[in-house]
């Protein structure tokens, strides 16, 4: 039980996502080994190896894997995911039968994300592995409304993810297929 905006108890429903406590240490401890086995393979007198320049995307990629692991993140991405998906149209959205949750404001923090829960919901993973006339159907009608909104985030956000990645790292040197798990 809760209160909602103008500060009336509230209850609902709502799916929890938490990390482990120790999650931030197992991906840091990961993270180094990685950074290990680059910075070794570097050293190797390779030239193609050199090129290929492992530290670097090592370093990017644990960049990523950072902003990845704060859920505060997660919950960003999940609301603009949701606005490009229903295109910004309450409307479109209550008549979908394609459902996202939405995250609560003011109740994720970078440990824990908390979002509605989305009754009757069916994993995306049962659609794909029907191969049926009605799963093809149903395939073809996510796919449309699906790829808009995923090449809205890479192509409209990109640029704002961007710009958040030189404020938290200082540096401009990820590929664009790097961003997409970020934002997604």
């Amino acid at each position: 039980e809760g209160k909602d905006a103008k500060g009336v108890a509230s209850t609902r429903t709502v799916a929890i996502k938490v990390l482990h406590p120790k999650f931030s240490w197992s991906v840091e401890r990961d993270l180094a080994l990685m950074q290990s086995v680059a910075d070794f393979l570097h050293s190797l007198p390779s030239e193609t190896i050199r090129m290929i320049n492992l530290p670097r995307a090592t370093e990017n990629f644990g960049n990523v894997l950072r902003l990845q692991a704060d859920l505060t993140n997660e919950a960003s991405n999940l609301h603009q995911f949701r606005n490009n998906f229903y295109q910004n149209d309450t409307t479109k959205e209550q008549i979908s039968s394609i459902s996202f949750p939405k995250p609560l404001p003011g109740w994720s923090s970078p440990r824990v994300l908390v979002e509605e829960y989305v009754e009757h919901a069916i994993p995306i993973a049962t659609y794909l592995q029907d191969s049926s006339p009605h799963g093809v159907h149903l395939r073809r009608e996510l796919a449309g409304p699906l790829l808009r909104a995923f090449l809205k985030m890479v192509f409209v956000s990109w640029i704002t993810t961007m710009a958040k990645i030189v404020l938290l790292t200082g540096s401009l040197s990820l590929f664009p297929f790097h961003v997409l798990s970020l934002a997604l």
